[in-house]
């Protein structure tokens, strides 16, 4: 597998990465790629890039009662990305976290967050139907 040259695009004003570029091998032009989460036909589609070194990157929230043990994101082979596609049936607003390595919580950084009353920061989508033309 090629080497890839990974580079980071920061907001100016508040240093919230919020794209991804992904250059592989002899390509010219990088992938861009958007973090944070995205409303996609039939539900929505993540992709996070931690903040510490991750094993295991999973999402909890409204949609699943808050375990951790139950969606789990994939490692893109060769970069740091992780992502997944979920599933919803209710189109409503989605509170969420992701959890890294089981344990360590965190909201989304392109979101921002809000921290409940016992402290718990998480994120919040406003999932909303997909419609074409």
């Amino acid at each position: 597998m090629k080497a890839c040259l990974l580079l980071l695009v920061f907001m100016a004003s508040c240093g919230t990465v919020r794209e991804f570029h992904l250059q592989r091998g002899d390509e010219k032009a990088p992938i861009t790629v958007s973090l944070g989460p995205a409303v996609v036909s039939g539900g929505l589609f993540f992709v996070y890039l931690p903040d510490v070194e991750a094993h295991t990157v999973s999402v909890a929230g409204s949609f699943n009662g808050w375990r951790p043990a139950e969606f789990f994101l994939t490692n893109t082979s060769g970069s740091p990305l992780w992502s997944g596609f979920l599933p919803l049936t209710h189109r409503e607003s989605v509170q969420f976290c992701y959890f890294i390595n089981g344990r360590l919580r965190r909201a989304d950084p392109v979101l921002g967050s809000t921290t409940d009353e016992d402290g718990q920061v998480y994120s919040t989508i406003v999932v909303k139907p997909v419609t074409n033309g």
